[in-house]
């Protein structure tokens, strides 16, 4: 009788064991995402304060620079669009040698949280940025028919790589999360709803002796 009970007290403590397994909140959020189930109650996923996006712009920014071309990306200013406290200016205008056929590059985030990420770089920067990562003196070395679809190519590496590295340290808040393709274009900026947003920020670096522009969109 006493082995049958003992027996019984240690399925009752596996079962408990699982039920607690079953109702972990860490556990339940990767299952469910943004919401979950435990033991009854709703519990959201954190919110990740936006003022980390500072630090994520800046980190992203030197380290794409420094690992594919081995250049150094200053950081010069931000503006605050949307959000709480914004009261800035569109920084587009104040790039250093910008012309009408400047690149713009975006890459969306969806998932857990959904958001826009764009650079925006002088053309100057982007024929310079692609002929160091290629390892050219100039862009008519591609020996393409077309030199401007290897740039593009050159630059949709070049967002993925910044816009991997935020989505990487998003996800300790926002675990599920997946990349859109990168579009490219020249000479025209991405068209953005401002409704669709919660914040928006854009930061302003310089490197190679030119402009950058990164315009984080978060929903």
């Amino acid at each position: 009788m006493e082995r049958e009970t003992a027996f019984a007290a240690a399925e009752d403590e596996e079962t408990l064991e699982s039920s607690r397994h079953c109702h972990n909140p860490a556990a339940s959020l990767k299952t469910f995402g943004l919401l979950s189930l435990v033991i009854g109650e709703v519990v959201a996923l954190p919110r990740m304060d936006t003022s980390k996006f500072d630090q994520l712009a800046h980190d992203a920014c030197t380290y794409v620079f420094n690992f594919m071309v081995s250049e150094t990306a200053v950081f010069v200013g931000d503006s605050h669009l949307i959000g709480a406290g914004a009261s800035g200016a569109n920084l587009f205008g104040s790039m250093n040698d910008l012309d009408a056929k400047f690149y713009s590059i975006s890459v969306g985030y969806v998932g857990d949280a959904e958001g826009t990420i764009i650079l925006i770089l002088t053309r100057t920067l982007a024929e310079r940025f692609t002929c160091k990562l290629l390892g050219m003196p100039s862009m008519e070395w591609t020996g393409a028919e077309d030199a401007r679809e290897t740039m593009r190519d050159t630059l949709g590496e070049l967002g993925n790589s910044f816009v991997g590295l935020v989505k990487g340290a998003l996800t300790q808040f926002y675990p599920h999360l997946m990349l859109t393709t990168p579009s490219v274009s020249q000479g025209s900026l991405i068209q953005l709803n401002p409704a669709e947003y919660t914040f928006r920020k854009q930061y302003h670096f310089t490197a190679m002796g030119s402009s950058m522009i990164v315009d984080i969109c978060h929903k």
